[in-house]
C-alpha cells in the first residue's frame, strides 16, 4: 500500500472516529434531556399519537448536528510527514519563513 493511500485511509478513520463520538455525544444529550424531563418534553413525546416518530424528530437533528460539529473540529492527520533537516548542515536559527 503507498503512503498516500495509507495517510488517506488513517484521516479517514480519524474522522469516522470523530462522527462516532459526536453520535454518542448527540444520543447523550437527548436522552438527558428526557431523563431531566425538561419542560415536561418526555411526558409530551411519549403522549403523542406516535412517540417514535417524535423520538427519531429528537434524537437524528441533534446527532447529526453534534456529529457534523465533531468531524469539524477533529484535528487532521498530516498528509506528509516534516523532512528532517540534513545531516551535514546546522538547523538555521530562522523561525519563520515566507
Amino acid at each position: 500500500m503507498s503512503a498516500s493511500k495509507n495517510e488517506g485511509r488513517k484521516s479517514a478513520i480519524r474522522l469516522l472516529q470523530a462522527a462516532g463520538a459526536g453520535l454518542l455525544g448527540g444520543v447523550v444529550f437527548c436522552t438527558g434531556i428526557l431523563a431531566a424531563d425538561l419542560s415536561g418534553l418526555c411526558g409530551l413525546l411519549l403522549a403523542s399519537e406516535s412517540p417514535a416518530a417524535a423520538l427519531a424528530m429528537l434524537y437524528v437533528p441533534v446527532c447529526a448536528a453534534f456529529a457534523g460539529l465533531s468531524i469539524g473540529m477533529a484535528p487532521e492527520v498530516p498528509v506528509q510527514p516534516l523532512d528532517p533537516p540534513p545531516p551535514n548542515r546546522r538547523p538555521s536559527r530562522k523561525r519563520w519563513t515566507f
